[in-house]
């Protein structure tokens, strides 16, 4: 396990040196060079360039290619250009990657105790990461419907395939380090996006010169001017000219916020936890938290803090009571816990990456620069800029095209917002982002073109919303941690003299607020907290924006503003697919608004931690009241990870292994060393084995033995493809191979289906038939035999017969 862990990390880091180069270039305004995510940066470009080639026929997706890409990029961006260690600020440098380490280091060990792909959709995701490691060519076999390419979004767990291509890790282990270097990657992001605006733009020296950006002001860093700090975290007053030259202790302040950002998007859980608490000590009754709008919880008989119930931290992801089929409402300690590798939760580090792109043209704007220098290299770097973002952002249509709205909104929001700041509001500038916009994000549509193409949607369209809503105690316990701030802060805001919300604005934010009174007493709360809030934040922006002050708080505002946006957004309208109703929309939007509250918390937080350091009383008071109450949320939203954690791994009492399939080799023992047999020597062959329904073992042999199969889970075919013919045909040329009466019929289904290999296992006798395997024994040889399980020889193809 541990050799595993290594190489994993050793394949990490090789990428993130490849392209921390091209990093510098995007992230030239950051003390780190874009450090920060310089690793899933290179998982990006290096996926997308070895993806795009094979998908042209003209390169394989196999590990030479990716190492041949990885070294050209690194060749690349070593060898020309400013080098990003020229003027880097190395103890962020390591803080960095400290905390990257840790951050792996630690989900290794909690997914060491829970390491099993069973259960939920993993098999759906063992699936799909496992044909892409498995895979010489894109695009990939669906394992689970032969004869067809993969469906869905896939290219998060392309990304995820690179480094065991590369380091030749099984599968088994593969999917258990994925998903501990996803919450990894992410950390790091969110830290840097943090501890970088803190202590503010380099000198504009090397890099920063390369990209055309002169030396800062303390406002134009996004902090507040000397005397304003007063030596607090954040507070300038003890940063030298370049911040690549703070020392440990200088660093120390911006680090614990940045900690705390990391913290929040990564570990921190909803108020779930907190009412089972109460609930278990008997304050309130079930009646009172039904009305509230929680559902699911767990009686505690044990009288101890968190009930006995092995399934209770499951219910923090289940808490709207009336959304059909179910209300989804994960967050992204809950989908690490739970271990489904799905797209929401591998675009989490695709947030940091895209929002500190958007950021620094605020940056940019405010030191009246440009995005390249005039002369030698300066049309060069632009097109690199360019060329990169659309990869990055046109990344996100095939990782999880539910992101494209908040993330490219974000992104444009961000580019047309470093016109608005520059001196003067050059208009012109305005209209040269919305044109740079325009331009990235076509060009983003036509690089994704191959994947375009072939995609496949099931029927959908836009309803609006006019059922019941979310109720708004619901709502609480699912952001009350996260939205705090933004209450508090943005209250703050509206009561400042000197604030965004200045003269006749603030008289608007007051209708506002009262807009959201008259909605709640209408019987919509919900709506009418969300509006209020939106309206507030919006107008906060764009006082912040005219004011231009400060990169930090438009950063800030920008954030909060957007994660309310994406929580408001399923009240109104909703994706309507197979489901018929809103449960996705808001699975998925709610995700992205806990993402964007998590990153905009810290910049918020210490917004009102710098007013403890200013004159006056009131300041203070206000400041140190807000932090107080934001903190017990905090706490309470710690609650979660500390109480599932121990739940979710058997309190670490199990030997640790990241072995995915280690449910089959306790439940289903004989089929483990069959699948194990076929996966050594017989990869890619077809194998008939059970159909069954989804959320079952089904299709076991082609998920975990690299097999393929003529049908996997049922449901999912028809939920990717629709009712399309071969679904209904292979489920009776499969059920008539195990139970056709006559060698003639069983005979049929084996040429029909064009099989090298016919599994018997357990599951194919309890959806068959107990003597399911008499009729082919002394008909078909049996290839390999593990206790009850057999897979007999079907065909004469010479992998089949070796």
């Amino acid at each position: 396990m541990g050799f595993d862990v290594l190489r994993w990390l050793v394949g990490i880091e090789l990428i993130g040196f490849a392209a921390w180069p091209l990093a510098a270039r995007l992230f030239a305004v950051w003390p780190d060079r874009g450090y920060a995510w310089a690793k899933i940066l290179g998982l990006l470009i290096v996926g997308y360039l070895v993806w795009l080639g094979s998908m042209l026929g003209v390169a394989g997706f196999t590990g030479p290619t990716l190492m041949v890409v990885a070294g050209a990029l690194a060749l690349v961006g070593w060898s020309t250009g400013p080098r990003p260690t020229s003027g880097v600020s190395r103890r962020l440098v390591a803080l960095e990657e400290g905390l990257f380490l840790a951050t792996f280091v630690a989900a290794v060990a909690v997914r060491s105790f829970s390491p099993a792909a069973d259960g939920q959709e993993k098999a759906m995701d063992f699936n799909f990461l496992h044909s892409l490691i498995q895979a010489d060519h894109l695009p990939a076999a669906d394992h689970w419907l032969a004869g067809y390419g993969l469906p869905y979004y896939y290219f998060g767990y392309l990304i995820q395939s690179i480094v065991p291509k590369l380091a030749a890790i099984d599968a088994s282990v593969a999917y258990n380090l994925a998903l501990a270097s996803i919450p990894a990657l992410a950390a790091m992001g969110a830290f840097g996006l943090v501890v970088n605006q803190l202590i503010g733009p380099p000198s504009g020296t090397t890099v920063s010169s390369a990209a055309g950006v002169p030396r800062a002001t303390a406002a134009e860093r996004g902090r507040p001017a000397t005397g304003q700090g007063g030596g607090r975290p954040g507070g300038i007053a003890e940063f030298p000219t370049d911040p690549a030259d703070a020392t440990w202790r200088q660093l120390a302040g911006p680090a614990a916020w940045g900690l705390l950002g990391a913290l929040g998007l990564t570990v921190l859980g909803n108020l779930e936890a907190l009412i089972e608490v109460l609930a278990g000590r008997g304050f309130g009754s079930l009646g009172f938290w039904t009305a509230l709008g929680v559902k699911n919880l767990t009686p505690n008989l044990s009288g101890g803090w968190f009930p006995t119930d092995g399934n209770w931290w499951f219910h923090a992801a289940r808490v709207i009571p009336n959304i059909e089929p179910d209300g989804i409402t994960e967050f992204p300690y809950f989908s690490f816990l739970l271990g489904d590798l799905h797209p929401h939760f591998m675009t989490l580090p695709l947030f940091g990456l895209i929002g500190a792109l958007a950021i620094v043209p605020l940056y940019k704007g405010l030191a009246a620069s440009k995005d390249a220098v005039g002369g030698g290299d300066g049309s060069r770097t632009l097109a690199i800029q360019i060329g990169a973002q659309a990869v990055v952002l046109g990344a996100v249509i095939p990782t999880n095209t539910w992101d494209v709205p908040t993330l490219w909104g974000v992104f444009a929001a961000g580019t047309i917002g470093g016109g608005l700041v520059q001196l003067g509001r050059s208009w012109p500038l305005v209209g040269q982002g919305l044109r740079r916009v325009g331009l990235i994000l076509g060009l983003a549509v036509a690089l994704y073109l191959p994947y375009l193409v072939g995609y496949q949607s099931p029927p959908l369209g836009l309803s609006l919303v006019v059922g019941e809503r979310t109720p708004l105690g619901s709502l609480m316990i699912l952001f009350g941690v996260l939205l705090v701030l933004p209450v508090i802060a943005g209250l703050v805001e509206l009561s400042r003299s000197d604030g965004a919300l200045s003269g006749r604005i603030r008289f608007v934010a007051i209708g506002g607020i009262a807009l959201g009174g008259l909605l709640s007493l209408g019987g919509q709360p919900t709506l009418g907290v969300l509006f209020a809030l939106l309206i507030l934040w919006a107008l906060v922006l764009g006082g912040r924006l005219s004011r231009a002050r400060s990169a930090l708080s438009i950063a800030a505002a920008a954030f909060a503003l957007a994660g309310l946006a994406a929580i408001l957004l399923p009240e109104l309208i909703f994706l309507r697919d197979s489901f018929g109703t809103r449960m996705n929309t808001v699975f998925k939007f709610y995700y992205d608004g806990w993402v964007l509250l998590a990153l905009a918390a810290p910049l918020l937080g210490w917004e009102l931690w710098s007013m403890t350091g200013r004159d006056g009383w009131p300041s203070r008071v206000v400041g140190v009241a807000g932090l107080a109450a934001c903190g017990l949320l905090a706490l309470a939203g710690l609650l979660y990870p500390l109480g599932a954690t121990p739940v979710r791994t058997n309190a670490f009492l199990s030997g640790p292994t990241l072995d995915g399939m280690v449910h089959l080799r306790v439940f289903r023992p004989d089929d483990a060393a069959a699948i194990d047999w076929l996966q050594r020597l017989h990869p890619g062959v077809r194998v008939a084995e059970a159909i069954g329904d989804d959320y079952s073992d089904a299709g076991r042999f082609a998920t975990f033995g690299g097999a393929i199969a003529p049908l996997g889970w049922i449901g999912h075919e028809l939920q990717w493809r629709g009712q399309i013919p071969d679904l209904v045909e292979r489920q009776t040329l499969v059920r008539q191979l195990y139970t056709a009466p006559t060698e003639e019929g069983w005979r049929a289904a084996l040429k029909a289906l064009h099989l090298e290999f016919v599994a018997v296992g357990t599951l194919e006798r309890e959806i068959y038939g107990p003597g399911v395997s008499f009729q082919f024994e002394g008909a078909l040889q049996p290839a390999y035999q593990s206790g009850a399980t057999v897979l007999y020889r079907a065909g004469s193809d010479e992998r089949a017969a070796s």
